[in-house]
């Protein structure tokens, strides 16, 4: 099974969507072993943070010859990972979630490293791929995350929630708490204080 994180605005130019359909499409096509899983964002008609151009939900229903074993999902997207053998996005954070259930990701560079599409923070990771180039879905390579990109982006040991949870205990009850864990209110009282000397009255 191979999961594919559809997203609202990535690719965005209604061409590129309707690219990436067709490509998800062709390897499905010359795939059959293989249930191709299209993970939606969102229903067609809902709305998001972002403007809807080309739902990959209607330009995938509306194949005249789609392939039987290309499917839309509306299920939990964890739902989807506990049974798939391979996963891919052009720049979801449901990366990390592929990785959590230890499933082989790749990212989709087709529309290159473009920063509007958010590709360029997951090109680093070595998991790069132009779906178009691959002729089935047994072409799409299986690799590791590169282990200095994911302690760059924090997805460490180090820097899980136990090891958080560690540090604080660790630190002594009467410390000094720093900047970044004072709640919002006061963080934002001081900084209207200092932007205008009103104080709070500025929130």
């Amino acid at each position: 099974m191979f999961v594919f994180a559809e997203q609202v605005a990535a690719p965005s130019d209604p061409r590129h969507r309707a690219e990436l359909a067709a490509t998800l499409a062709r390897l499905a096509r010359t795939s059959p072993r293989w249930r191709v899983v299209v993970k939606l964002r969102v229903r067609a008609d809902e709305r998001t943070f972002h403007e809807q151009a080309a739902p990959m939900e209607r330009l995938i229903a509306a194949m005249p010859d789609r392939p039987s074993n290309l499917e839309l999902s509306h299920a939990p997207l964890e739902q989807e990972l506990e049974a798939a053998d391979l996963f891919a996005t052009v720049s979801s954070t449901a990366l990390f979630d592929a990785l959590d259930h230890g499933v082989p990701a790749c990212v989709a560079l087709d529309f290159g490293v473009r920063n509007a599409y958010g590709v360029h923070a997951l090109f680093a990771s070595g998991l790069g791929v132009a779906l178009s180039a691959c002729a089935t879905l047994d072409d799409l390579p299986r690799r590791a995350p590169d282990a200095r990109w994911l302690e760059r982006v924090g997805y460490d040991p180090r820097f899980s929630p136990d090891a958080l949870i560690d540090m604080l205990e660790r630190r002594p009850a009467d410390a000094p708490r720093p900047p970044q864990l004072q709640s919002f209110e006061r963080s934002a009282a001081g900084e209207a204080e200092r932007a205008s000397g009103v104080g709070t009255q500025a929130i």
